[in-house]
């Protein structure tokens, strides 16, 4: 399939969708012959369109939404932040990239809260943040999941440096 049909076709679609009047009629009806000499569907020209798509994402999101952003587009990609929304961007993007960068941002989403949840409780138990007089259980009560999330905390606790904290209030008699 040629690029310059490819080509042709956006132009009709864009046409088709936006134009005024009688251009707006004969552009459709162009790109309907078009479509159908090359045997191409509408969804063969609009995955190749590029236009500018909305991301949002809460505050804590934004790092890893520019990261898979720039994976699936390349370092060159320019992103825009949203005139309407405050927490949002515009890429010029097709379709298919649009849905890439949204399946590949929630699966990091969702390993990035796992990992978080992880790290949280490696933290919790490196600095000893634990009640006085709480309970445990025997290694034998765990389940196998149980166990590899322990290994997983005691690894990442290996890697985290405890920090002391000093009581700032004075014994004043």
């Amino acid at each position: 399939m040629s690029e310059r049909i490819i080509e042709l076709a956006k132009k009709l679609k864009a046409l088709a969708d936006r134009g005024v009047d009688g251009e707006k009629i004969n552009a459709a009806v162009k790109l309907e012959a078009l479509l159908k000499k090359y045997d191409l569907t509408i969804e063969d020209v609009e995955a190749e369109i590029v236009q500018a798509e909305l991301f949002e994402y809460k505050f804590v999101q934004k790092q890893i939404l520019i990261q898979v952003i720039m994976m699936v587009m390349g370092m060159n990609v320019k992103i825009w932040g949203s005139t309407q929304k405050r927490n949002a961007f515009i890429v010029d993007c097709t379709k298919s990239q649009f849905i890439e960068i949204q399946a590949a941002f929630n699966f990091y989403w969702n390993a990035y809260e796992e990992d978080l949840r992880i790290f949280n409780q490696a933290f919790i138990q490196k600095n000893k943040l634990l009640p006085r007089d709480g309970g445990t259980r025997s290694i034998g009560e765990m389940s196998d999941e149980d166990k590899r999330e322990i290994r997983k905390i005691l690894n990442m606790m290996d890697s985290i440096d405890r920090k002391q904290h000093s009581k700032q209030l004075e014994n004043r008699t």
